[in-house]
């Protein structure tokens, strides 16, 4: 598979995981409401990753890609995503295992919170690459 379809392969199925995020976010299942967003934006990030560089790491941990994604730009703007959003985006990480394994219950409100960084940090790094994306 080419790299350019490879990319759009995974931003398709980010787009997807998003879509299913916010209905499970209205069905009250907020704990996939939130592993739904993790996922989304797991993808996304390595599909920038991969269209930028011709990889992408076999990472799961959101702050660790936008850790890489600034190495490779030097934009502050990503920086700053990740100290304005830390707190929520520890959360989407964890979500990664405590949806499924854990005894952890999710709140609407943090279903949302979780939602709404997610989009904030995809619109965010679109802003960024431009048209590298």
């Amino acid at each position: 598979m080419a790299k350019i379809e490879r990319v759009n392969l995974l931003l398709e199925r980010s787009n997807r995981f998003l879509e299913q995020s916010i209905e499970c976010l209205n069905k009250g299942y907020y704990d996939l409401a939130i592993f739904h967003a993790d996922q989304a934006l797991q993808l996304f990030l390595k599909a920038v990753l991969l269209k930028i560089t011709g990889f992408y790491p076999e990472v799961h941990k959101i702050r660790e890609l936008l850790g890489i994604l600034y190495n490779i730009t030097r934009r502050e703007e990503i920086e700053d995503v990740v100290k304005k959003y830390r707190d929520v985006l520890v959360k989407i990480e964890n979500a990664y295992t405590e949806s499924r394994y854990g005894l952890v219950e999710y709140t609407k409100d943090t279903a949302e919170k979780v939602i709404d960084v997610t989009i904030n940090v995809i619109n965010t790094v679109k802003a960024v690459i431009g048209e590298r994306c």
